[in-house]
């Protein structure tokens, strides 16, 4: 039967082997598939798939960045070795430079503070750093109040008149002090929280919270022999020793008769340094007496109650001096000598003042301030308190000196003058001092005892503070600070002579004695604790070596390493000073037009290392102590800054008694001698 075409099936793809013809396509015709790769197939566009290159998706240009990098050759890139080795070199070249600049910075800031205490060079601000010559004629150090107390909230909180957003921070060194009882200095804490007008310390503060005698500030001693003493000095008292300024070397005496009351003699005159101490560096001290050569004629017919004062006033001021009641109320006398009973002057060619009032005697002084010489006039005036009138018959006669130079008279002292007195009304256009033309060019014949101002005595404190503040002229980034100090070594004390093995392990003792021809100030008494007295973990340097050591006892040290020592060698506990530096960044708010605080970043310094002296010029002062450290923010990043705060705070190991001890406390008190930080202007 014949098929038509209703009956055939027409051909689609499904019904077709299409796996078998794309195999037979592949192997026998060599067609590619779309999704093979060049290990696929044998070439692709004639090149052998074996040397086709791989791309990563997205990028045709796979060839090319395989020669060139962003289209450079790669022989202009470094490996990641070779830019290491490259920021290693970089670092050590960076570490290198920054050290060798800081010990120049360092040696160099020294060396003006050496010569700035010698008057050699001036004493400016340093770029980068800081010294104090401790000069008491350029105080450095902070010295007023921080701010105002409100109230005393409880012994360890503190209210104040202010905000103190810009004036107290966690972590600051401040000293409470009682100005009415000075005896202990004041109480040095460490803030503990600020909020609005209010701050926490501790300790906490043991004295009178009485607010109308107390007050927060940020140094504790002053300047004492050319060092910063945790101290104060001990009101001035006069020498034992008198000086005298005498005119006495004249050839010929001529009298120069006073009669009545209110009536004397006035001479002007200058006082040398001689007159108080013989040494050139002293301008000031003590009047203490005056004699007069002179006589009394008819004594016996002079009430007894007759009296010579004798005043000092300064020369500039003679022509304002009318009356004695008037130079008091204007304030024009110096000094005033008590009353002298002329009648108990009978037989006698002297007329003795005395300038002393109870305890305290009047300051003269032979040049001021600047240097300028100092001229006074002396005006010695009769007195009767009962109002009694002076006899016509009597006359007290002072005896002047002159020189003969043949028929003439000659003026030795050609500066002073020689002038009677005679008191006149306040309103008066007269003077009340005259030249006598028989007394021009006469000398009065006197002694002026004179005892020097002794200020080199102190009373020494348990705590004490040094705090200075900064601006610098600009911005500046630092990353590391150092500071030099040299300190009061508070005791001389050395490693024991008996002392046989110098190599100390970890955990051995050696014993320290007293320095060898050290006096008596120095012995250790367990009595009283002189001694070492280093604290738990204490810094101690011996020999110039700063070692860790704990104390045992007064005369023992336990090393916490190993370490080699020199027999006798000086050793000096260092662990009671605290060194921390503040950077401050501020900023300028324009609303108030003033600055405000924007950024405090606070680091403790830590004691490094210690710089021998070659030769030692003064036995009770250290070697160059260094306390250095990282100075970076919370992120390991260097700071900018434009103003710095330093603190020293300082704690004595002895008690009280043994520091106010006359024969001890200057030995063992403590003070700063030398002081100089240095910056890293960070690169």
């Amino acid at each position: 039967m014949t098929k038509t075409a209703h009956d055939l099936t027409q051909l689609s793809l499904s019904l077709l082997p299409l796996e078998d013809l794309q195999a037979y396509l592949q192997l026998k015709q060599g067609f590619v598939a779309g999704d093979e790769s060049a290990y696929d197939t044998l070439h692709v566009a004639g090149i052998p798939s074996g040397n086709i290159a791989i791309s990563i998706e997205g990028d045709r240009h796979t060839v090319s960045n395989s020669l060139k990098l962003g289209d450079r050759e790669a022989s202009e890139y470094l490996t990641v070795d070779d830019g290491g080795k490259i920021i290693t070199s970089f670092e050590k070249i960076r570490s290198t430079y920054t050290k060798e600049m800081t010990d120049i910075r360092d040696e160099f800031y020294q060396l003006k503070s050496d010569l700035t205490r010698q008057g050699i060079v001036a004493n400016v601000d340093s770029y980068k750093g800081f010294h104090d010559t401790f000069n008491k004629h350029d105080v450095i150090y902070n010295q007023d109040p921080v701010c105002e107390i409100e109230a005393f909230l409880s012994t360890s909180k503190i209210r104040t008149t202010q905000d103190l957003s810009n004036d107290v921070f966690i972590g600051d060194y401040l000293v409470i002090k009682n100005v009415a009882e000075n005896i202990d200095g004041g109480h040095v804490c460490r803030v503990t929280d600020v909020e609005n007008e209010t701050f926490t310390f501790m300790p906490s503060y043991p004295g009178d919270t009485d607010i109308s005698n107390v007050e927060v500030v940020k140094s504790l001693g002053t300047y004492y022999k050319g060092s910063f003493a945790f101290a104060s000095k001990d009101e001035n008292v006069p020498s034992n020793e008198v000086n005298h300024s005498t005119v006495d070397d004249d050839q010929y005496v001529k009298n120069m008769n006073i009669v009545g009351n209110g009536t004397g003699v006035a001479y002007s005159f200058k006082l040398g340094m001689q007159a108080f101490s013989g040494v050139e560096d002293k301008t000031a001290g003590y009047l203490c007496d005056l004699k007069l050569r002179g006589t009394v004629v008819n004594e016996a017919k002079l009430d007894e109650s007759q009296t010579l004062t004798a005043y000092v006033i300064h020369e500039r001021d003679r022509a304002n001096f009318k009356n004695v009641e008037q130079a008091q109320e204007d304030n024009l006398i110096v000094a005033q000598s008590q009353p002298l009973v002329v009648s108990s002057r009978r037989n006698s060619h002297v007329f003795p003042f005395t300038f002393r009032d109870g305890d305290q005697y009047p300051v003269v002084r032979s040049h001021d301030d600047n240097l300028i010489p100092v001229r006074y006039c002396l005006v010695v005036v009769t007195e009767n308190p009962n109002g009694k009138d002076f006899p016509t018959e009597c006359a007290i006669a002072f005896n002047t000196l002159y020189r003969q130079e043949g028929a003439v008279e000659a003026d030795l002292q050609t500066n002073n003058s020689m002038y009677r007195f005679h008191e006149v009304a306040y309103n008066s256009n007269d003077s009340s001092t005259t030249i006598d033309i028989d007394f021009q060019g006469k000398e009065l014949y006197y002694s002026f005892g004179t005892r020097e101002i002794v200020e080199n005595t102190i009373v020494p404190f348990q705590n004490g503070l040094y705090t200075v503040s900064r601006k610098l002229p600009d911005c500046m980034k630092a990353s590391y600070a150092r500071v030099t100090l040299r300190v009061h070594r508070e005791g001389m004390f050395e490693v024991s002579a008996a002392e046989a093995d110098t190599h100390i392990k970890a955990g051995d003792l050696f014993a320290i004695a007293k320095e060898q021809g050290a006096g008596g100030s120095y012995d250790l008494y367990s009595t009283n604790g002189i001694g070492l007295n280093a604290v738990n973990s204490g810094h101690v340097i011996v020999g110039g070596k700063l070692i860790k050591g704990v104390a045992n006892g007064i005369d023992q040290v336990v090393a916490e390493s190993a370490v080699e020592i020199e027999s006798r060698a000086d050793v000096l506990n260092i662990d009671n000073y605290v060194v921390r530096l503040v950077a401050i960044k501020h900023t300028f708010n324009e609303d108030t037009a003033t600055y405000e605080t924007e950024k405090r970043v606070a680091a403790e310094l830590a004691p490094s290392c210690v710089v021998r002296d070659r030769i030692r010029k003064d036995d009770t002062v250290s070697d160059r102590i260094i306390f250095e450290g990282v100075f970076e923010d919370e992120d390991g990043e260097p700071i900018l800054f434009d103003e710095y705060e330093l603190q020293i705070a300082w704690k004595s190991p002895y008690s009280s008694n043994v520091l106010l001890d006359e024969e001890s406390k200057e030995h063992l008190y403590g003070a700063i001698s030398h002081i100089n930080l240095t910056l890293d202007a960070t690169i």
